[in-house]
């Protein structure tokens, strides 16, 4: 659901009175207080009405309530209630609320109870707030997933790009990045896309500095000591890949007509 002072709870009522394709049900994982008294508010208090809710976010209990709600969504009621949450403030105790959605949601996902996590807006200051250890969706997928190679890939009908470096300050990215880590990137993106597409995709490299640095006039070689060997081991492996780009064209309508995805 997201925290439960912002904008989360509203985006999974209106997600609720949205007709979904067939076959897709819904599980919130959040506060059933929050979401009856925000469905108060936008007038569409009885829909919420008919909405089974399950007190624990246990697999078994998840499994059992919903195999006997219909097609109707679930809600996962993990608290706080609505008369401790004052909307728009950052605060510790819906920072935790909204990290335990998520890893309740991970775990239904492992369960195999649910198919695919969608996160709601969290805010990253109410997670340090509550002592969360990451600082963001991302890093929290990564660990308790498991998953040895992963990155931030962030789409719209327009454009997709993924990440190198994800929630760090814009001073410590070019200490970040390395040939590895970008050809990572590159196949992680390469895949996610061509699973996508149904047909091998177009990726385009950006530089780190302005005019993927003017070969070596601006920044310090980065283009061409760390960007470059990963375009060229990316290619090697078989990839449709263009670069270093400069980054202040690379996103025009004709240049995005031309990649499936920015790297």
């Amino acid at each position: 659901m997201g925290d439960p002072a912002g904008i989360g709870p509203e985006l999974c009522l209106r997600l609720i009175d949205t007709p979904l394709d067939r076959g897709v049900r819904l599980v919130i994982v959040g506060s059933g207080s929050v979401l009856r008294a925000v469905a108060e508010r936008l007038g569409i208090a009885d829909a919420m009405a008919a909405i089974p809710i399950v007190g624990s976010a246990d697999p078994a209990s998840v499994t059992a309530a919903w195999s006997t709600s219909g097609t109707v969504p679930l809600i996962v009621d993990l608290g706080p209630d609505a008369e401790r949450v004052r909307a728009g403030a950052v605060d510790a105790e819906t920072g935790r609320a909204s990290f335990e959605y998520v890893e309740r949601a991970i775990e239904l996902a492992l369960g195999g109870v649910v198919d695919a996590v969608v996160t709601g807006p969290i805010h990253k200051e109410a997670w340090h707030a509550a002592g969360v250890p990451y600082p963001g969706h991302t890093e929290l997928f990564s660990e308790r997933t498991g998953a040895q190679r992963t990155c931030m890939m962030l789409t719209s009908e327009a454009i997709t790009c993924s990440l190198v470096t994800t929630h760090i300050g814009l001073a410590d990215v070019a200490r970040a990045i390395d040939s590895e880590r970008i050809r990572t990137v590159i196949e992680l993106t390469g895949h996610a896309m061509q699973r996508l597409r149904g047909r091998p995709p177009r990726l385009g490299v950006c530089g780190l500095n302005p005019h993927a640095g003017e070969h070596g006039l601006f920044g310090y070689g980065e283009e061409e000591r760390v960007i470059e060997p990963a375009l060229a081991a990316a290619r090697t492996a078989g990839w449709n890949v263009e670069g270093p780009l400069s980054a202040d064209t690379a996103f025009t309508p004709d240049q995005r007509r031309r990649f499936d995805a920015y790297v």
